[in-house]
């Protein structure tokens, strides 16, 4: 609950400071492959 409050608190600072739809979506993919590789790491 708390990591889904903090996700969608970034999200709505991301939308008040101005950020595009797109940037955010990027951000939360890059965010996304950074756990991606981390676990296929941690899996070797």
């Amino acid at each position: 609950m708390t990591y889904l409050a903090q996700a969608l608190g970034t999200n709505l600072m991301g939308v008040v400071s101005g950020r595009s739809a797109a940037e955010l979506a990027r951000m939360n993919q890059t965010l996304r492959l950074g756990e991606a590789e981390k676990a296929r790491i941690r899996g070797r």
